[in-house]
């Protein structure tokens, strides 16, 4: 991605259970400043074969009184902790 400001916030492995299957996922989440273009169409392809159904960027308060179950689990957490 160009023209933003980008910085890595963290990355770490993690395995779930997707669709019955095992995952071993390496996860790179950033921060990026600014305003997006809209997803690609081969993002999109990706997204409705995997079931996401919705994507939407979120405040570190949102996160945090959200009843919604969110991935990484400890996202508000960890962006707290970046700010602080």
């Amino acid at each position: 991605m160009t023209g933003f400001p980008v910085m890595l916030l963290w990355e770490r492995t993690t395995d779930f259970v997707h669709m019955d299957t095992l995952v071993n996922q390496h996860e790179c989440l950033f921060l990026i400043q600014g305003e997006l273009p809209g997803l690609s169409d081969s993002v999109r392809k990706v997204h409705e074969q995997e079931g996401i159904l919705e994507m939407r960027w979120w405040t570190a308060t949102e996160l945090e009184s959200t009843g919604e179950l969110v991935f990484p689990e400890e996202i508000a957490s960890q962006l707290r902790k970046i700010s602080n």
